[in-house]
């Protein structure tokens, strides 16, 4: 329907690898990016939010339309699936906390691999965001992430061999745990 009128025009998905026969199928057409079309583009970007919204037909950040509990950014940055919510593609593909046997707090993501993308991994227009909290009230970054920029901060980061199109990075909190400590990814999106 987004098709129907000026704004955005209907795009083979695959212009170079698509055999000409497939194109009188609906599942082989997508809006484009851009209203009007990208004449000079037939395929979308999909390493960007803005164009991953556009092929899997997400209109906001926090929609949920597999309904996994997972919002649409968040399953961006994480290299899911909105339209599943199975397996890694649902709430099982979220980041998983841990004690490290150092006594460390740890969270563990799994982000999918982009030679593009500063240390092999995460997507563009986003910032990845690893907090650590006592309290559930305040927060405090302790490792963040940019497509350009690797992971910084005070969180010692480990990154694992890529598998399967992801990559693990397990970040571990600096502080010492004296009686709770609640670890958190927050992805924030920078068109």
């Amino acid at each position: 329907p987004i098709t129907d009128g000026f704004g955005p025009s209907l795009v083979i998905t695959d212009p170079a690898g698509a055999a000409v026969a497939s194109w009188n199928d609906k599942a082989s057409w997508l809006p484009s990016p851009a209203a009007g079309g990208n004449p000079a583009d037939g395929t979308l970007r999909t390493d960007t939010y803005s164009g991953w919204t556009v092929s899997h037909l997400v209109l906001a950040v926090e929609e949920d339309e597999d309904r996994d509990g997972v919002p649409a950014l968040i399953e961006f940055g994480l290299g899911m699936n909105p339209a599943s919510p199975n397996d890694a593609e649902g709430a099982a593909g979220t980041p998983t906390g841990s004690l490290l046997p150092n006594g460390q707090a740890a969270l563990t993501i799994f982000l999918p691999v982009n030679a593009a993308a500063a240390q092999g991994h995460g997507l563009g227009e986003v910032t990845y965001r690893v907090q650590q909290s006592d309290d559930l009230s305040n927060w405090a970054t302790i490792a963040t992430k940019t497509l350009d920029a690797e992971w910084s901060g005070s969180a010692s980061v480990n990154i694992g061999p890529a598998s399967g199109g992801f990559i693990p990075v397990t970040i571990a909190d600096p502080s010492p745990i004296e009686s709770s400590r609640f670890l958190r990814l927050e992805i924030d999106w920078a068109p």
